[in-house]
């Protein structure tokens, strides 16, 4: 048996074995199936056109509440609110972020782990949305709750009309009654909470008027799974509190031992405590895998630092309900109704400086009542409540002690247990000493379930043992304090425990046994027709790693997590070593029909009905107005001008062809976004071409241009009315026609003058295509062939005048399309300088958002040592042209990321094409005939080009034709083309103004905080406008309240991407806060779409708020 056989025998058994072990014993989470109650069904709200849902449900509470909790299932995102208050959410976020990233019950999450690739400008993906619908989350509503009437409400969202949403859960009462929660028609439903305004909906003594009720509708195709122990939620927590001596904190354990009849099963610990702790099982920590706040259970206590006074914090203005939490002083704390000004704190004037002049101007300091040791410069006193209006650096007295912290806790710890004897080892951390000791007894509650058939608990009061550190003997404790649970913080599940690094080890152990063991084979003669099938299986096994890899930031990674999956890759792989047996066994295989010049057509039609589907159903993105309204610009007046004496004359090739097209066909969506697509189109034809120029593979070629088609990132760049798809093709082109000319023979010229035509057009389809003129240059030094003088002194005289044009362009651009700069501007733009401070960019072609290139990459390196192995000019010119431009866009371009680096990613897909045939062959060349190793390396190139296939989810392609993947202010603005009414105005979000003046017809008020000087000019009268809409700018509360004051309707529409705050709680820190909570309590949210908010301001309702008042009638 040869090295290579043997090491193929060796790497196919630890791949079986390791998925064997994953039968026997699953080393990561599993997913399980929910049993739903026959009553609960999805619900949706009548309104088929928008894409949110507004769902509330009232009832009362009788008696004190035992227990409470709800899961809550959503094919988009949602925020669950409880008597006004928000309990959790998940926000929807692009499909391009990893699955669950707006979750915020963290330790819920399927996988944990850091996505693989920060998004920097990010860029959609014709993917439908992720799964979101397929694990409902879990919340435990007891703290929320209250006796008497209560009010469940879920603001929903999602890409797609109807918003489906699934609610079950339960409220057990003291007097062992329970309160079922189910979604059905007994819910009420509206798109928009009508009548009332965002805050008023959700609190339930507001009772909304002319609500519809919810429509049962159909459930999603995936049935919904969970990743954690239900029964943390829904078993009662009944175990006492244990009171452990403040001399024993950090000095003694609690231990518990207990005897299983079974090892791994489901399992779940929960811990009520009110100091640090650190939990172990079995000897191993019980430290959940997940990116959830462990708060006390972090075990941070471990190592600490005693300061001389823990008083340096910055003071807080809190809520007035907050003031006795836990933390209170020590932290920011967002409000729980996310409006800090209904506290209506008052100002207290020092009555002994009635001139109103500051102290230091007239010099009355040392009079001021100094109780609490203010600065002298302070001219008001402070707040009888403990607040300082204007803090220093110290805490309030009455917030300056050390605070009593609870915290409600659930582990998962299945993987901790085991059969037979079982130790849980629970020691409680010390506080410290000093004078700042905590005054409360440390107090902890702590039971363990596990699922033996049915949920039963492991733990009880009495048989806990107080023991020394790792000691295992003590004497008996039991827990005796009852707990008041309806004070207890609400609980949260932080995520699973235990790392399964044992069974990882089968793997490396099982191929170094079976490499050994075959040196007994050396002279046994084996049966060579059995290695071809064994390639095929542990490709086909190797290929699901390499697939889960993909998908762990993707809601597939839940069928990984299902225990049949390794059942299904060890089927598959038997699967591909039968089909290749036949193959191999067969002398002669039918011929297949003679359709070889119907590849490239049938190809390049698939290129184009993918790009060309529903091309006019996705909105406008943000460049594309501005390019949409160039065109058309140059349609009806020869110029692009966008205002009175304001041009758009960057790329200019790009935007007179669009121009050209908006002219012919007229200017709608199929016409401009018509010519992406056969860009698109011809880009793949060119990548057809190069790969039979330079790699003389038909199958290659189509290889390439089916993977090309089915890209999900060029699918959705391509039907752009933007420069993108035009840039790549005469970038790529350009390339082409290069090597043809440079590097291969070229006697005429006439290939070298087409290259540099073509990247001339690619640089006048978007200017900084220019960084990629050092590569050009270091690949003409080495590889480019001599040639004769007449041809070198054409392509000089055509460099000269390549030049002068992008001159005139770039001229123009600065003249013409840059109006003069009235301030500097916070917003960053990518431009060409010299860039060093993200290295991590050089890695995002091989990842790509959502690790979609983890396979295809490693191919590349396969194709790379090919061509230096081979030495061939071309192949190793077009690697030069596809690394030395990933280089240049990550050193020459700032704010770069996989954004730019767009146009090589057909380059790319072709040199992991070819490195997918080159492995094909080296596999199969050993085996057989000439013919059969045709047919071995056919198969082989199928597997590896199937599992780079389903590693891009090209199942989530289709139905994203009927979702909005871009936020969608189109909708919002026909809505207002069709209600307004004479006088009205609009206002709109930076920087979609021309948007509303495309499909409203005006655009009258710019809503823009911070203010971003590159979308301004001031006019003549002095006025900041916008350059696009040459609407007004709004960049501050003030001017929005005169805004107001006009006595005018105003809609305003509001862009989430922008106004940050997703949820009902707003985000104080993201810029614009004070603007939208002056919107959200004064006007009508009347629409909704896909991250666009309509807002309608009504001086006729009678409703006005200003965002603070006082007593003494100063406003603000």
């Amino acid at each position: 048996m040869t090295l290579p056989r043997r090491l193929l025998l060796a790497i196919a058994t630890a791949l079986f074995g390791l998925l064997l072990a994953e039968v026997w014993r699953p080393s990561g989470t599993v997913a399980y199936r929910i049993e739903l109650p026959p009553d609960a069904s999805w619900i949706t709200t009548r309104d088929k056109s928008q894409l949110a849902g507004c769902y509330r449900k009232d009832f009362a509470i009788s008696h004190e509440i035992k227990s409470a909790w709800v899961a809550i299932a959503c094919e988009g995102g949602f925020e669950l609110i409880s008597n006004g208050n928000t309990v959790g959410g998940f926000s929807l976020w692009r499909p391009t972020r990893p699955f669950q990233n707006g979750l915020s019950e963290a330790g819920q999450r399927a996988y944990n782990g850091d996505s693989a690739m920060a998004l920097n400008f990010p860029r959609e993906y014709q993917w439908t949305l992720h799964a979101n619908h397929s694990l409902p989350v879990w919340f435990d509503l007891r703290p929320s709750l209250r006796g008497g009437n209560n009010t469940l409400a879920l603001d929903v969202e999602a890409r797609k009309p109807g918003a489906r949403v699934l609610v079950f859960g339960e409220i057990t009462l003291v007097d062992g009654s329970v309160i079922p929660l189910r979604s059905d028609e007994s819910w009420l439903a509206e798109p928009v909470p009508k009548g009332v305004t965002q805050f008023e909906w959700t609190r339930p003594e507001v009772k909304p008027r002319d609500w519809h009720r919810a429509e049962q509708t159909d459930a999603p195709n995936l049935a919904p799974l969970r990743v954690i122990p239900d029964g943390a939620f829904r078993e009662e927590f009944a175990s006492k509190l244990f009171s452990v001596p403040t001399e024993d904190l950090g000095k003694k354990d609690l231990v518990f031992q207990f005897d299983r009849q079974s090892g791994e099963t489901e399992a779940f610990l929960r811990i009520l405590s009110n100091v640090p702790y650190r939990a172990w099982l079995n000897g191993r920590p019980i430290q959940p895998n997940s990116k959830a706040a462990l708060g006390l259970a972090s075990g941070d206590w471990l190592v600490s630092w005693e300061g001389r006074r823990p008083l340096a914090v910055m003071p807080t203005l809190l809520d007035s309900e907050d003031t006795v939490d836990a933390w209170g002083g020590e932290r920011f704390l967002d409000p729980k109704h996310g409006d800090p000004t209904d506290n209506n704190f008052q100002r207290f004037r020092n009555e002994m400086n009635r001139t109103g002049e500051r102290p230091s101007a007239n010099r009355q300091g040392e009079l001021l009542f100094d109780q609490y040791g203010e600065k002298e410069e302070k001219g008001r006193i402070t707040d009888p409540k403990g607040y300082l209006e204007e803090p220093i650096k110290r805490l309030p007295l009455a917030l300056s002690q050390e605070r009593s912290v609870e915290e409600f806790s659930a582990f998962g710890i299945g993987r901790l247990l085991k059969k037979g004897s079982n130790e849980l080892r629970i020691r409680l951390a010390s506080r410290g000493s000093g004078n700042y000791r905590k005054n409360q007894a440390a107090r902890i509650a702590i039971d363990g379930w596990a699922d033996d058939g049915k949920w039963q608990e492991f733990t009880n009061a009495s048989d806990w043992l107080k023991t020394d550190l790792n000691a295992t003997e003590g004497f008996p404790v039991v827990a005796s304090i009852q707990p008041d649970l309806s004070t207890a913080p609400r609980l949260k599940y932080l995520g699973d425990s235990g790392r399964p690094s044992k069974r990882r080890l089968v793997a490396p152990a099982l191929a170094v046994l079976v490499f050994f063991g075959s040196l007994l084979w050396k002279r046994k003669k084996v049966p060579s027709f059995l290695f071809p099938p064994l390639v095929a299986a542990t490709l086909t096994a190797a290929s699901f790693y390499g697939i889960k890899s993909s998908f762990l930031e993707r809601s597939e990674i839940l069928f990984f997590m299902r225990p049949h999956w390794p059942l299904v890759a060890l089927g598959c792989a038997l699967l591909a070593a039968a089909i290749t047996y036949y193959i191999s066994s067969r002398k002669r295989l039918p011929s297949p029909p003679p359709l070889s010049q119907l590849v490239l057509p049938a190809l390049l039609l698939l290129v184009f009905f993918l790009r060309i589907w529903k091309v006019d159903f996705q909105p406008i993105d943000d460049d594309e107005f501005a390019s949409i309204q160039a065109s058309v610009a140059i349609a009806e007046k020869g110029v692009p001008e966008i205002g009175e004496g304001i041009w758009y004359s960057r790329s200019p090739l790009y935007h007179y062809l669009a121009g050209a097209a908006a002219w012919i066909f007229g200017p709608h969506l199929w016409a401009l976004r018509g010519l992406s697509v056969l860009a698109g189109v011809a880009t793949g034809w060119i990548i057809w071409k190069i790969a039979i120029m330079i790699f003389h593979s038909r199958t290659l070629a189509a290889l390439a241009l089916f993977l090309y088609a089915l890209h999900p990132f060029l699918i959705f760049s391509s039907h752009i009315a933007r420069f993108y798809q035009q840039q790549q093709l005469f970038l790529i082109f350009g390339i082409w026609t290069f090597i043809r000319g440079f590097v291969m023979e070229d006697p005429k010229g006439n290939w070298r003058i087409g290259s540099l035509a073509a990247f001339t057009a690619a640089i006048l389809s978007q200017e900084i295509s220019i960084t990629m003129g050092p590569v050009i240059g270091i690949v003409f030094i080495l590889f480019a062939r001599r040639t004769s003088f007449a041809s070198d002194f054409r392509l000089a005289i055509a460099c000269i005048l390549a030049g002068a044009l992008i001159f005139v362009d770039i001229l123009l651009f600065q003249l013409k399309c840059m109006t003069r700069s009235v301030g500097v501007s916070p917003n960053v733009e990518a431009t060409i300088s010299p860039v060093f401070w993200e290295p991590g960019n050089f890695l995002a072609m091989a990842i790509g958002y959502s690790r979609l290139h983890l396979i295809l990459s490693a191919f590349v390196l396969v194709s790379l040592f090919s061509a230096l192995k081979n030495r061939s000019r071309e192949a190793l010119s077009l690697h030069f042209f596809t690394f030395g431009g990933i280089t240049a866009c990550n050193l020459l371009i700032t704010s770069v990321s996989f954004r730019y680096q767009y146009t090589l990613i057909a380059l790319w897909i072709l040199l992991a094409a070819h490195g997918m045939h080159v492995t094909a062959i080296k596999l199969a060349e050993k085996f057989g005939e000439k013919e059969q190793r045709l047919r071995f390396a056919s198969t082989f190139t199928l597997l590896l080009a199937t599992a780079t296939t389903i590693s891009w989810s090209p199942w989530r392609t289709p139905p994203s034709y009927s979702e909005k993947l871009l936020g969608d202010p189109i909708s919002p603005l026909r809505h207002v083309a069709a209600q307004k009414t004479p006088g009205d105005k609009v206002m709109i979000t930076e920087p979609h103004p021309h948007a509303a003046k495309m499909e409203v017809g005006k655009a009258d008020y710019d809503l823009v905080v911070p203010l971003l000087h590159d979308f301004t000019y001031r006019s003549a009268n002095g006025v900041l406008r916008d350059r696009n809409a040459d609407a007004e700018v709004v960049n501050n509360l003030a001017k929005l309240q005169n805004v107001f004051s006009s006595g005018n309707r105003v809609w305003i529409l509001l862009n989430r991407e922008k106004f940050r705050s997703r949820g009902k709680n707003l985000r104080w820190e993201y810029p614009g806060a004070r603007e939208e909570l002056f919107i959200r309590k004064n006007c009508q949210l009347v629409y909704r779409s896909h991250l666009w908010h309509l807002y309608l301001w009504d001086p006729a309702v009678g409703r006005y708020h200003p965002f603070r008042s006082e007593s003494n009638a100063w406003v603000d």
